[in-house]
């Protein structure tokens, strides 16, 4: 992976993703001659490391180093076959179907996770911060596979830490309705909506914050207590998700996945009162159901709780629309 770097001059600086000191790729030497070879270099003002980026009418892009650029000079493999491992050069630019001379740009995107967990998790999990962190990989490893499958989305995570929240006062660690205190509830979980602003946001605009909570939110109802009736709760405004843990993996996981996606603006669509309950869903079903690419068997959709469609984390063209038009969000800083 390759992280193109624009200058404000026309040209981009090009390095690579896993390079924490930013080694540019660069003509060695910023020579002007054909078959000069490519190396990787610190300095990315040199002419060498500054790359003009156009596209072909072949659906590729041509990349052209300013140092070279006057004699139409491209960054291109070799001409006699392309191997693994096999060394870049600079040659004049062909148009023709041999593509050596051409490259695939595929975006991606980023995202940091702050990963918490509450007291409830943790004692849930064997009451240690190992166990608790255990407990949880399976769910996270899975998301970061589907949001970069489906999203060219690269997600890294923090190690997971204890976070107090508003719920830390409920004395009965281990249930899943959180409400054997009968009505006496003026200290802990007084609503789903003020545990949720009691997650610590994430503290840069690169970042969100998921919170791995032990049991099920409490809805305020004054004498009567409503239980939350899912599994998971997103508030885009604060960039947090919290995940009611209580469920199998899969489900977990289906709800982390479909949680994270609202803070990208995918919307709930599952409440459709023509569709009879109790049918399960199959992939053949993931058809284009209100004509707008929007389908029932999608995480989001009438059959979200289906086991085809939490087992396949089916997503639908409308929502997965949705999430591709905010999936620079947490990728740059705005103060950069």
């Amino acid at each position: 992976k390759w992280v193109f770097e624009y200058d404000n001059s026309g040209y981009y600086n090009i390095y690579s993703a896993a390079s924490t000191n930013k080694f540019y790729l660069k003509v060695n030497g910023n020579s002007s001659s054909e078959y000069e070879s490519i190396v990787l270099g610190t300095n990315k003002g040199d002419s060498g490391a500054k790359w003009k980026i156009e596209a072909t009418g072949n659906g590729g892009y041509k990349i052209t180093p300013k140092c070279a650029e006057s004699s139409n000079y491209v960054l291109s493999a070799s001409d006699e076959g392309i191997n693994e491992g096999d060394p870049l050069y600079v040659m004049e630019y062909q148009n023709d179907t041999d593509f050596s001379d051409e490259w695939n740009i595929v975006p991606y995107f980023t995202l940091t996770l702050n990963v918490h967990f509450d007291s409830y998790y943790k004692a849930r999990s064997g009451n240690t911060v190992e166990s608790a962190t255990e407990d949880m990989s399976t769910e996270l490893e899975t998301m970061k596979q589907f949001y970069y499958d489906e999203f060219n989305l690269v997600i890294t995570n923090s190690a997971p830490s204890l976070m107090t929240t508003s719920l830390n006062s409920c004395s009965n660690l281990t249930s899943n309705t959180m409400c054997s205190c009968s009505t006496n509830c003026a200290n802990h979980h007084t609503n789903h909506l003020n545990f949720m602003a009691s997650i610590t946001p994430p503290s840069n605009a690169t970042s969100a914050t998921v919170l791995f909570a032990g049991h099920n939110a409490c809805i305020d109802g004054g004498a009567e207590h409503g239980i939350f009736g899912g599994h998971g709760l997103a508030n885009k405004e604060t960039d947090c998700v919290a995940i009611f843990v209580y469920d199998t993996d899969a489900k977990n996981t289906k709800t982390l996945v479909h949680e994270l996606g609202h803070l990208f603006g995918a919307e709930d669509h599952y409440d459709d009162p023509n569709n009879p309950t109790g049918v399960v869903a199959t992939t053949e079903q993931m058809n284009d159901t209100y004509g707008d690419g929007f389908s029932d068997c999608c995480i989001y959709g009438f059959y979200k709780e289906e086991p085809n469609v939490i087992s396949e984390l089916n997503i639908c063209d409308g929502c997965r629309r949705m999430i591709m038009k905010n999936l620079d969000k947490y990728t740059f800083d705005e103060g950069e």
